[in-house]
């Protein structure tokens, strides 16, 4: 029975392959051997009860044993309750007299107390109901329990689990068979012609088909053209010694020149970008000879440029509007003596191009997404091209004019997007990349049957962006990931060693081998290049005084001409061309007023802040879920009741005493991210401590709704703008709802991220929501059909500094609603909303501390941002360059303590030059300028005064 139970796992897994997934379940169903959970939570938390038990029926009946008992109950119960939440008491009582009475023996109390339920206007008022919620937590609560009930139950031992299999291992084991029965035939020299599975393989006397496509039988998908040849699996060598081998380009004595230093290149470009500010270059390659490169961009243009080594130059050769939208990789070939160059792109066509014409000679067609990278190869004189695309599809292409389509078919490991690269001789080939979960892949592939051989360890989890990597000579691997360069011995999976390239690396750089593997370029922070070299790189260098190196390590000194002169270094990418711009600390210290704002009862950290919209008072929530009120009353100082520091306002409380207080999450090992927004009319507070969310009226505090019963627990909010009663609540399951808060019902669920949602922001002209998780993903979504509509990743790249777990983004538009501020710890930036270009961007990178928050100034002129250490910088909206620099000493009491920072920022709705710091003692701070100047000034050099603040106690 083992092995024919293992033959139903292949089978099922390769319906599974084969997208047939409802003859899978139905597989399931009829054997029984194998539990779908996932499957089975589909159809829960969908509501689709009948299929829910159908499918549980084929593996336990409600009598079976006791938590068979509690998990059909538990449906039903559930079932019964939705049909009273949609006030169908007809279906309600049919489930009741159906369903369920075969419960009432072992428990008539309480099959009486669901009868009651019928005569109830709404159930949640029982008792027992109160917390019921909605829906969709109702059902996530039902699947919770029965999930623990299935894990208990002696009839799912070994049924939800599935055994450890390689992919697609059925194909696997016919190949081999066939193999065999063609090793046995007598003519195994021969090519054979397989026309069926259903009859043992024997020799065909006729003569062997002679077809190109015998080359493609590399990742042959269905064996049915072609027998592959047998291999031996290459066996993984012993560990090797951990010290870094000498010829490696990467050894830590041997960076850069021979005293130790890492030589930096710049890259130019003749792309004018500032008349095309939104093209960015995503690939740059030499042809096989060292005669050309061309350059993709981001802008459906691929250009190629002629080197003469006889002048020592380069020219332009060709501009090929080559895809719709961007050209994401191109690669070269030479199948007839002439060298053509094979582009990819956006619109999910690779196509090809004669290099010297530019005339277009191929289309291939094939793939669902985007295609993302192209791998060119020649094996036994057949030339031929491997793809991949953004959803993990591998396919291989042959120039030729059958229109036969792909001539290979798999897919990635996990999915992932991912680059392909042979070794230096051709013999082996490695794959690496990274899924839509952050799980990144490096794996060597076996070259004639399509299975994975090994898998290298020691790629980071979770990760934002796609790891590149490249291969050195027929010996090493190196991959960029961690801000750090890890190496790999071909013949061992386990790390060889990692170099951090004396620091200044972003988080995925950018890798790429010279052809000889004397040099190693390496993608730097700010646009730079670092390039590692062994003895032979070093000496190469040494004859570089500023010029550059050609594909094959040879030196080539400059033309002179910058402007047109592209410095080539053989690398593989070009990164964006949208660098940060560096500005020098700020050495101008203003003069500020302060208000240290007080309440009667003392809570810790404050965790979110905001203004009113009148401007007239300022709300602040602690992490103890306790919200604080503080109003400045109208009068004959202050006409307009505007928040100032020259008089304290009233710390708001009803007569009744009332507290706005959130529920709270008591599980010590969840991370807790408070959130509220305040409605447009300034009488509604939204707000959420870890537990449910709750509705408040500003006006007498009052408690109006509770509603989303955790998990999954809130994280951020926004009210949407054209309706005060709809709510935008990013939850830190990494989905966003979109929530009638007056009806308590869930009018839409948005799934995208990855991570925990951090950060939402609603444009009215543009009728976009934006929202950003806490892996820095920033999504666009429409609000008419909420379907998302474009995403993009923050460059993350700070030197020394990786994003700790809980970094968040967040997001603020610009009073033009067409740009937003996107603020994460380590920078700020600011994006075009339609096409989430990055346009501007301010990091930390020259400071001490990360910032803790920021936010723009009502006029948007400014931005306000506060560091952890508590120095606040006030920057240029225009171009994020720092103005003003005020050290914490300026407005904390001299009684705070070392201890005590900022946490949070929040500034005026009306006047621009003043904002609100919420800290970590539970106090808040109000700051502005001196009534004198207005705005902020420069201290002046000879001030030895007391600085002046206004202290309420």
């Amino acid at each position: 029975m083992s092995l024919s139970r293992d033959l139903l796992f292949l089978i099922r897994q390769f319906c599974k392959d084969e997208n047939l997934h409802k003859t899978a379940h139905m597989l399931e169903q009829e054997t029984s051997f194998y539990f779908d959970m996932n499957y089975f939570e589909e159809l829960v938390l969908s509501g689709n009860w009948s299929e829910v038990e159908a499918y549980l029926s084929s593996f336990t009946t409600p009598d079976s044993n006791e938590y068979s008992i509690k998990m059909y109950f538990e449906i039903r119960k559930q079932k019964f309750l939705e049909a009273l939440d949609r006030q169908d008491l007809a279906l309600a009582l049919d489930i009741l007299l159906k369903d369920l009475k075969c419960f009432a023996s072992s428990n008539e109390h309480l099959y009486k107390e669901m009868a009651w339920l019928l005569t109830m206007e709404d159930f949640r008022k029982h008792h027992s109901l109160s917390t019921y919620g909605d829906i969709i937590s109702a059902r996530r609560r039902v699947m919770d329990e029965v999930k623990a009930l299935l894990e208990a139950n002696p009839h799912f031992r070994r049924k939800i689990k599935l055994p450890n299999m390689e992919t697609t291992r059925l194909r696997r084991l016919i190949n081999q068979s066939l193999n065999w029965q063609h090793s046995q035939c007598g003519r195994s020299e021969c090519v054979p012609q397989i026309n069926s599975l259903l009859f043992d393989h024997k020799f065909v006397t006729s003569e062997a088909i002679k077809d190109s496509t015998n080359a493609f039988r590399i990742f042959s998908r269905m064996p049915v053209d072609k027998v592959v040849s047998q291999t031996n699996v290459p066996v993984q060598s012993q560990n090797l010694d951990v010290n870094c081998p000498e010829d490696l380009p990467g050894k830590v004595e041997r960076f850069g020149s021979i005293n130790g230093e890492t030589e930096l290149w710049d890259v130019r470009s003749e792309i004018d970008y500032n008349q095309n500010p939104k093209i960015s270059v995503n690939r740059v390659l030499w042809s096989p000879d060292g005669s050309i490169f061309g350059v993709a961009y981001s802008k459906q243009i691929v250009q190629l440029y002629c080197y003469h080594a006889t002048g020592n130059y380069i020219e332009k050769q060709l501009e090929i509007d080559a895809h719709l939208g961007g050209v994401h990789d191109l690669a070269f070939s030479s199948p007839y003596d002439q060298i053509l160059v094979i582009t990819c792109g956006e619109d999910k066509l690779i196509k090809v191009w004669d290099s010297m014409t530019g005339s277009k000679q191929y289309i291939c067609e094939g793939h669902g997404a985007p295609v993302y990278s192209l791998c060119a190869h020649l094996k036994e004189d057949i030339h031929f091209v491997f793809s991949t695309s953004t959803n993990g599809e591998i396919k291989a292409w042959m120039f030729d004019n059958d229109n036969t389509g792909p001539r290979v078919a798999l897919d990635a490991p996990g999915h992932s997007c991912m680059r392909m690269a042979y070794s230096a001789d051709g013999k082996r080939l490695f794959s690496c990349g990274t899924n839509e979960d952050g799980d990144s892949y490096l794996v060597e592939w076996e070259d004639t049957e399509g299975f994975i051989t090994q898998s290298y360890d020691g790629l980071s989890k979770s990760s934002a962006a796609i790891v590149q990597f490249s291969t050195c000579r027929n010996r090493f691997l190196v991959a960029g990931d961690e801000h750090l360069l890890k190496f790999w011995d071909m013949d061992n999976v386990n790390i060889l060693v990692s170099l951090d390239a004396d620091g200044g690396l972003p988080a995925k750089p950018y890798v790429c081998f010279n052809k000889e593997g004397t040099l190693l370029a390496v993608f730097a922070d700010d646009s730079k290049i670092k390039i590692l070299a062994n003895d032979i790189g070093t000496q190469l260098l040494q004859t570089l005084p500023s010029g550059s190196v050609d594909s094959t390590g040879r030196p080539c000194r400059s033309s002179g001409k910058d402007d047109q002169n592209m410095k080539c270094l053989g690398i593989s990418e070009l990164n964006n061309q949208l660098s940060t711009k560096e500005y020098a600390k700020p050495t101008q210290v203003s003069q500020c007023k302060s208000l240290r704002l007080t309440a009667e009862f003392k809570t810790n950290r404050i965790c979110r802040l905001l203004y009113t919209n009148a401007g007239n008072g300022i709300l602040a929530l602690a992490a103890d879920g306790i919200h604080l009120f503080w109003k400045w009353p109208g009068n004959g100082y202050n006409n307009y009741g505007q928040a100032t520091t020259n008089r304290p306002p009233c710390l708001w409380h009803p007569k009744t005493g009332s507290v706005m207080v959130n529920d709270l999450n008591n599980d010590p090992y969840q991370i807790v991210s408070p959130c509220f927004a305040l409605s447009k009319n300034d009488s509604y507070l939204v707000s959420a401590s870890g537990g449910m969310v709750s509705l408040f009226n500003i006006v007498n505090f009052e408690k109006v709704r509770r509603c989303l019963l955790p998990p999954p627990t809130a994280t951020c909010m926004a009210f949407y703008p054209l309706d005060n009663n709809l709510v935008a609540i990013g939850m830190d399951d990494s989905t966003v709802l979109i929530y009638n808060v007056r009806d308590s019902e869930l009018m839409n669920r948005l799934s995208g991220h990855l991570k925990r949602v951090s950060g939402l922001a609603f444009s009215n002209s543009l009728k976009v929501l934006v929202s950003a998780a806490v892996d820095s993903q920033i999504i666009v979504w429409d609000t008419i059909a909420w379907e998302k509509k474009k995403s993009i990743s923050m460059q993350i790249s700070v030197g020394w500094w990786l994003p700790s777990e809980t970094s968040e983004t967040v997001i603020q538009f610009h009073k033009d609603q067409l740009h937003f501020l996107a603020i994460h710890e380590t920078q700020l930036a600011m994006y075009e909303s339609r096409s989430l270009d990055r346009i501007r961007q301010w990091n930390t990178r020259d400071f001490c501390a990360r910032i803790s928050s920021g936010t723009f100034s009502c006029d948007n002129q400014l931005v306000f941002v506060v560091m952890r250490d508590g120095i606040v910088m006030i920057l240029s909206a225009l171009d994020l360059s720092p103005k003003f620099r005020i050290d914490p000493s300026a407005y904390l009491p001299p009684s705070s303590g070392h201890h005590v920072y900022p946490v949070v920022i929040a500034a005026h709705p009306q006047k621009s030059n003043q904002f609100a710091l919420g800290l970590s003692n539970g106090d808040v701070i109000v700051v502005e300028p001196h009534e004198s100047e207005g705005k902020w000034t420069i201290l002046p050099p000879f001030h030895n005064g007391p600085r002046n603040r206004i202290i309420i106690d």
